[in-house]
């Protein structure tokens, strides 16, 4: 239920509004201190000090005219390459029950690491002042479309693919911290809440180093849930009022062109994200391999692991036709059953923790075919991560080790 006025906010409203026309603001960034809805929001983020929301306010005002926020959309659009708008992508899942508008960040598989040499944390913080304003454009556009007022958004943010590399590179780390800073200072209840899907045992520690960095009143809008799908797709179904703009990837009924929805222009904020971008192209076109699997045979690869922590990844597709697919462990049994995938028509990927150290084989079956091989295109890594790690000396991790893959072998079945 959209949360309505108490009587000692109406109060306080009237007094900040008093305090902030009696200063020396000037036209455009004084015409919004008539807005109840809006002073609200600077009060209730300081608990209803009045000095406190107003010290916050104007503060906030002259960080926005310092760094020409008002027109941003309007006047950089074209400055936002098509590039980060793909690297970075934003889906919109429709809304609750009350209107809010629901929106998902595939957060696990933003690449900071890279980008940030690439793009230089000053533009990349300059995008993101256009993506908080781009926010509070969908809230305001939601709100005149319902005509509904003091809307809120409720963020997914995925976490599948998140990688101890990311959470290592020190850089990334600290450019999350100045956007949660920027948002906390001048988007105050932009959030109704945010729930956190697909996050892998090391989110943990990425969750401590910036805990300490959110108030208590976003952590009490945050929601975790790890890797199990079901769970999390029953709370995402729940929360969302039309599952036909819910892609099937995230438990509703809209499907597409391909796994992720990616395809589809009722998704993504910036039209259709080509599949290459959302499973990582630079991955693509730098690390995958190419295997022809012929008719009734089978494809090994055996894959070598230094730490009983090791995470075993991979990404694979098939041209044209399925293909059976298992990881066995050193000692001869399954770790990932054997299925048989359509892999011709999405991108197969999986991660495994490894118990102990050894040879670990990934299995592309095609024994099934009788007269048709197989093209597989795959890309597998391995995440090592020293056993001795001392997690509270994080900031001296620089990478974690490289992958080191195997021998592979083909036999006939």
């Amino acid at each position: 239920m959209v949360r309505e006025f108490t009587s000692e906010e109406i109060a306080k409203i009237g007094q900040l509004r008093s305090l902030l026309t009696a200063g020396k603001v000037s036209p455009p960034l004084n015409e919004t201190f008539e807005d109840d809805y809006y002073l609200v929001k600077w009060l209730r983020a300081r608990n209803l000090d009045v000095s406190k929301a107003q010290e916050m306010l104007l503060t906030s005002l002259a960080w926005r005219r310092e760094n020409r926020i008002d027109g941003i959309l309007d006047r950089e659009e074209d400055d936002v390459p098509l590039k980060y708008k793909r690297i970075y992508p934003v889906a919109i899942f429709g809304d609750d029950v009350e209107g809010n508008p629901i929106m998902c960040l595939p957060l696990g598989r933003f690449n900071h690491r890279d980008n940030i040499p690439e793009l230089g944390i000053e533009r990349l913080l300059r995008f993101n002042m256009y993506f908080m304003e781009t926010m509070v454009k969908i809230v305001r556009d939601k709100e005149v479309e319902t005509g509904k007022r003091g809307l809120q958004l409720i963020q997914i943010i995925d976490m599948e693919q998140y990688s101890f590399k990311e959470l290592t590179c020190k850089p990334a780390r600290e450019y999350i911290a100045e956007t949660q800073k920027v948002l906390e200072a001048n988007y105050p209840e932009i959030l109704k809440s945010m729930l956190i899907i697909n996050a892998p045992k090391i989110f943990a520690l990425a969750f401590k180093l910036v805990k300490h960095l959110l108030p208590k009143e976003t952590l009490a809008k945050m929601d975790i849930y790890g890797q199990h799908e079901d769970e999390w797709k029953d709370v995402l179904r729940s929360r969302c009022a039309q599952l036909n703009k819910l892609p099937v990837r995230w438990g509703g009924t809209l499907k597409s062109t391909d796994v992720w929805g990616a395809d589809d222009v009722n998704v993504w904020l910036d039209g259709p994200i080509p599949l290459s971008y959302f499973t990582d192209d630079v991955i693509d076109s730098h690390g995958f391999k190419k295997v022809k699997v012929g008719a009734r045979d089978k494809y090994k690869m055996d894959v070598l692991t230094t730490s009983s922590r090791s995470e075993i990844r991979w990404r694979f597709n098939t041209e044209g036709h399925d293909i059976g697919f298992q990881v066995v462990c050193p000692r001869g049994s399954t770790l990932v059953p054997w299925r048989r995938l359509d892999s011709h028509n999405s991108m197969q990927e999986g991660t495994i923790t490894c118990e102990t150290v050894g040879k670990y084989q990934l299995v592309f079956d095609n024994s099934f075919s009788y007269t048709k091989a197989k093209m597989v295109k795959y890309y597998v890594q391995v995440v090592e991560e020293d056993e001795d790690d001392n997690l509270q000396d994080v900031e001296l991790i620089d990478t974690g080790s490289e992958h080191n893959i195997g021998k592979s072998t083909v036999e006939n079945s």
